[in-house]
């Protein structure tokens, strides 16, 4: 047993629910999810371009918000 594991927030069986993925992944009974995902083979092949413009679009998006949430304070 780890100092992780005797922290008494553990003992909350809402909390180890939730959690218990992480706890494990910290005792290294358990990989880390990005890993797991990391090894799943696929067939999807995206076209870099497309990959580009929606990135651009919410890039777009992001600095149009920002533009109208700095109006808004500056009203005030």
């Amino acid at each position: 047993m780890s100092d992780l594991t005797r922290l008494t927030v553990w003992d909350d069986p809402a909390i180890r629910g939730a959690l218990s993925w992480y706890l494990d992944v910290a005792e290294n009974r358990r990989p880390a999810k990005f890993r797991i995902a990391a090894t799943v083979a696929t067939n999807i092949h995206v076209p870099v371009s497309s990959l580009i413009a929606k990135k651009t679009i919410r890039l777009e998006r992001g600095v149009q918000i920002r533009k109208e949430h700095l109006g808004m304070c500056l009203a005030y």
